[in-house]
């Protein structure tokens, strides 16, 4: 029952008219692989405009902002502009990614959308914001359900490229701030909250990749060495980093039992025992950071116990032509070029951080961060690029060769002449028998 008594209405019936227009519009639509209606949130992001004081027009916009790019077009549009003024009209057009059809590629669209938001006018904005919170949050409780599956539904059918999405769009309306009002301030939070918590849940699941037997390159090869002869690459191991010679390694992937997962994130702290350190390595780096071809425990007679971070390489181009960072929220390409100046200035070379976070080096740079920040928190931590020379499963490339690409790869890096106890490389050679293909 209502409290109070509006005179005039704030609502009048031009409201009902938007409404009636958005009802017949959607009426046969459904939200995205599901059941419900669509009108339901249409209905919820108005709601949300309200409640952060929007004005009647910004309460029909919020009922027609999707009406364009749902199949109404550039009639559509008109239509809106007739029937209820220009103000309108330009809230819906600059919350409507695009009126073509078919819709151009998804990341372009959703590039352009984000790009975008600095250029709203404070109502635009608000409409955006109201409609993105929505989402969020329909994604999040689809989540919980689906779990991974869930991403099917998607254009990019992946969960990654949404989800950055949706961490770009916070970004951009966080800078919008001031110009949103101070009514907007607790939806901000509250999108800002609903977008870190599917992180964390989709971060937990999303821990691991290459599951499963490989069959050809350094997957492979690691595979096999770590399963069928670990004595022969532990060997190896102590000419990469003298502190590991005559070390004992205790293998916690890839393993044949654990169907060969290479793991990321917190899931790479709790394969080595550490997952008291979760809390810290998301303070450290935002998630999806490196997944870890090898990992094992290390034990020495009268040392503390470390851990071993294994990169695998078997051909010139996999330690030449990697690509930069994936990273697009303003606040993730932060925290990782901070972290990448650290390890430079800890390494005490003259680079440039910013071609580290956009070219090929980034692969090396984001594992020595976070060798190195292992070594911080008090863990013994080596690095090392295991080269497989001769592979006959794929690329087979010879030991100079891997020798001068693993120097031309450091060089680029700037740690050339640096010399690195918890980093370094070796060769070993893809022995024959690891090349058969699995029976």
């Amino acid at each position: 029952m209502p409290c109070n008594a509006a005179t005039p209405p704030i609502l009048t019936e031009r409201f009902d008219k938007a409404l009636l227009m958005a009802t017949d519009h959607h009426r046969q639509q459904l939200r995205k692989g599901t059941p419900v209606p669509y009108v339901s949130h249409i209905l919820a992001v108005t709601a949300i405009v309200i409640e952060m004081r929007g004005t009647e027009d910004e309460a029909i916009g919020a009922v027609l902002h999707d009406l364009v790019e749902d199949g109404g077009g550039a009639e559509g549009l008109e239509n809106i502009r007739l029937a209820f003024g220009e103000a309108v009209a330009e809230m819906v057009a600059a919350n409507s990614d695009t009126d073509e059809d078919p819709k151009p590629p998804w990341p372009q669209r959703k590039a352009a959308y984000v790009a975008a938001i600095p250029h709203k006018t404070p109502s635009a904005l608000r409409v955006s914001l109201a409609d993105k919170l929505h989402n969020a949050r329909c994604i999040l409780a689809d989540y919980r359900e689906h779990g991974e599956e869930l991403w099917g539904r998607f254009n990019m059918r992946a969960g990654e490229p949404v989800r950055e999405h949706l961490r770009a769009l916070t970004d951009a309306f966080e800078d919008q701030r001031r110009k949103l009002g101070s009514h907007a301030r607790p939806v901000l939070d509250a999108l800002r909250q609903t977008v870190d918590e599917l992180d964390r849940l989709a971060t937990a699941v999303d821990v691991v990749r290459h599951q499963g037997r490989a069959s050809k390159g350094s997957r492979f090869q690691l595979q096999r060495s770590v399963n069928d002869a670990p004595q022969d690459l532990e060997a190896a191991l102590g000419r990469a980093a003298p502190d590991l010679a005559g070390a004992v390694f205790e293998w916690r992937s890839p393993l044949e039992v654990d169907a060969y997962r290479e793991y990321r994130d917190a899931a790479f702290l709790q394969a080595l025992d550490l997952a008291h350190l979760v809390p810290k390595l998301e303070a450290f780096w935002p998630s999806r950071g490196p997944v870890w071809d090898g990992l094992a425990l290390v034990r020495r007679e009268g040392q503390p116990d470390g851990v071993l971070l294994v990169e695998a390489k078997a051909h010139v181009d996999e330690l030449l032509k990697g690509s930069g960072s994936a990273a697009t929220a303003r606040r993730s390409i932060e925290l990782i070029c901070a972290r990448l100046e650290e390890l430079r200035a800890d390494l005490e070379v003259e680079a440039d951080v910013e071609m580290w976070f956009r070219g090929p080096s980034y692969q090396h740079a984001n594992r020595l961060a976070h060798a190195r920040w292992l070594n911080i928190q008090g863990v013994p931590t080596w690095f090392v690029h295991v080269l497989f020379a001769d592979d006959p499963t794929h690329i087979s490339t010879t030991r100079r060769d891997l020798e001068g690409a693993m120097r031309e790869a450091d060089a680029r890096l700037g740690v050339g002449g640096s010399d690195l106890s918890w980093s370094g490389h070796v060769v070993v050679p893809a022995h024959p028998d690891l090349g058969r293909p699995y029976a």
